[in-house]
């Protein structure tokens, strides 16, 4: 008798750490890193900072979420972040992904 039990419990993938790019539409390129996994996932630049593409096509540091939406700040990611971005931010637990 052979019996196959399936367990409710999913799990989630770790993105690569391995080092991407992200191209500009001028050509120039950000060197990224995809972090968390296939539910909660975010791009940050190799430096920290967490970037999202504007409708533009221009990559934008991200400032905050509101809710699970990125707000993005009008600085490009491939200039200097203003100094009130941090690095690594998220949107609050209760809005991330199960």
């Amino acid at each position: 008798m052979f019996i196959l039990g399936v367990s409710g419990v999913s799990f989630a993938v770790p993105a690569s750490p391995e080092i991407s790019e992200v191209v500009q539409p001028d050509g120039t390129v950000i060197n990224v890193r995809i972090k968390g996994d296939e539910w909660n996932n975010r791009i940050e630049t190799v430096e920290g900072y967490v970037i999202a593409k504007a409708a533009t096509g221009i990559w934008h540091y991200i400032s905050r979420y509101e809710g699970d939406t990125p707000v993005l700040s009008a600085t490009p990611a491939h200039e200097l972040p203003a100094p009130a971005i941090q690095r690594h931010i998220r949107p609050a637990p209760d809005f991330m992904k199960p």
